[in-house]
């Protein structure tokens, strides 16, 4: 029986007794379930991370030294953010921006039930390793999404108090109210 080595993300090699078993070794070595076959002799895994906004321009402005340091440690980045100005000088980096559709003030529950449908379906179709979540509803939608989709490595990072905590019009000021009551109960 032939054996071969495998590399674990630029871990020491380990060898497998039967050549055909390959895949499955190398999901049980790694945490990574993706893997990609960089020769015959070689199987090298590659972990795919999705970072998720509700804006390109947030990802753009105020993460892309992240995005580039995780490229540059041979991970497989992608962007998940609604297409707007940025969305084409993220592309000019050589990223990939996946659209979602979701309106940054919106609380109509109809077109957040799309947002979150459309986030789930976009998991499911990358199968990411990990998804870092920023801003709230990117942290909010994206959990769920990513619990559907058994994505079960999940960083949420809230970033800034958004629009119903700035807002002074009364919607804001009624949802501002719901947001402390709900947060009270659960103190």
């Amino acid at each position: 029986m032939e054996t071969r080595k495998i590399s674990v993300a630029g871990g020491a090699g380990i060898k497998s007794k039967p050549a055909l078993n390959l895949w499955e070794l190398a999901s049980r070595a790694g945490c990574w379930s993706r893997a990609v076959r960089c020769c015959p002799s070689e199987l090298m895994l590659t972990p795919k991370v999705l970072l998720v906004a509700n804006t390109s321009w947030y990802l753009y402005n105020f993460r892309l030294p992240l995005i580039r340091d995780l490229r540059g440690r041979g991970i497989d980045v992608a962007l998940v953010a609604p297409h707007d100005a940025f969305t084409s000088m993220l592309e000019a980096e050589g990223f990939t921006v996946h659209p979602w559709l979701v309106a940054r003030s919106s609380v109509n529950p109809l077109s957040e039930a799309h947002a979150l449908v459309d986030l789930l379906r976009i998991y499911r179709r990358e199968t990411p390793d990990l998804v870092h979540h920023f801003t709230i509803k990117a942290c909010l939608y994206g959990t769920i999404a990513a619990k559907g989709a058994r994505v079960y490595r999940v960083i949420n990072a809230v970033t800034g108090l958004g629009h119903v905590f700035l807002g002074t019009r009364k919607r804001s000021r009624l949802l501002r109210q719901g947001d402390q009551a709900a947060v009270s109960r659960r103190l």
